[in-house]
């Protein structure tokens, strides 16, 4: 069973709560609820990105440049299978 606090809705949820996203209402089909950065959102975004990517590469440092390679091409693989069977489920061939 998935909690509530697993779900995007609860992501946006504890996102929104401290203002980094707000959400917005489709006018033209109410099903749709679209989420978007704040600009409190994008500073916050702004300062977490260069830590994070120091940290990706600092964990990316185990790897020799062969094993980054084929990690890339495994990842690539497992991401268009991925798009591919998200198509299908939504019946857009090419999404």
């Amino acid at each position: 069973m998935i909690k509530a606090s697993q779900t995007i809705t609860g992501l946006v949820d504890r996102l929104e709560e401290p203002g980094f996203v707000e959400r917005v209402f489709d006018r033209r089909d109410r099903r749709k609820t679209w989420v978007r950065l704040t600009e409190k959102g994008e500073r916050k975004y702004a300062e977490a990105m260069p830590v994070a990517n120091r940290l990706a590469e600092e964990i990316s440092a185990v790897l020799t440049d062969e094993e980054l390679q084929q990690f890339q091409a495994k990842s690539d693989k497992l991401r268009t299978a991925a798009m591919s069977r998200l198509a299908e489920a939504l019946g857009r061939p090419g999404f």
